[in-house]
């Protein structure tokens, strides 16, 4: 049995991770599936979490804030607070530039990781499910408790797309 209960995992090149509740992070070694090491941050619960470019970095959706890690040591190499409540959902861009995330207040956002700066793009009525981003960097998928869905271009201020669908809202896009 599992120690604790898992809320997301995520993999990339040589390493899958585990995380869950009580702030719970491990990493295991993707090719034998041993664990390798295990980390434990102060969050309640990490909620989600993405690789950030390659295998090295990651970040984790943790309460009101983003942690960006280091997937080898566990060390924390910087936070970001959330704009209004907890963070819901967390995603990178390929090249690793920056992370948008959605939070239960519906607010999304990014950050840009290289400047160390924040810019909301939207405010969804219901809280953020599931957020997605595009291979160029530009768009962003986004999904609420309400079954809305948006299509976002960063810069632009208002959805480029949206849709409510009529069934159950997938967990993930």
């Amino acid at each position: 049995a599992w120690p604790w209960q898992v809320s997301c995992t995520a993999s990339r090149g040589p390493w899958t991770v585990v995380a869950g509740i009580g702030g719970n992070l491990t990493v295991f070694a993707s090719a034998d599936f041993a664990q390798r090491r295990a980390h434990r941050f102060g969050a309640d619960e990490i909620k989600n979490i993405a690789f950030v470019g390659g295998p090295d970095r990651l970040v984790a959706a943790a309460g009101r804030e983003l942690l960006l890690l280091d997937v080898a040591t566990g060390a924390t190499l910087a936070r970001q607070s959330a704009l209004g409540a907890a963070v819901e959902c967390v995603a990178a861009m390929d090249d690793g530039s920056a992370v948008v995330w959605g939070e239960a207040s519906g607010v999304v956002a990014v950050w840009d990781l290289v400047e160390d700066r924040v810019q909301p793009l939207f405010v969804h009525p219901a809280p953020v499910r599931a957020i997605a981003v595009h291979p160029d960097g530009r768009h962003v998928a986004t999904a609420c408790r309400d079954r809305g869905i948006a299509l976002l271009r960063r810069g632009v201020g208002r959805p480029i797309a949206e849709q409510v669908l009529q069934n159950e809202l997938p967990q993930s896009l």
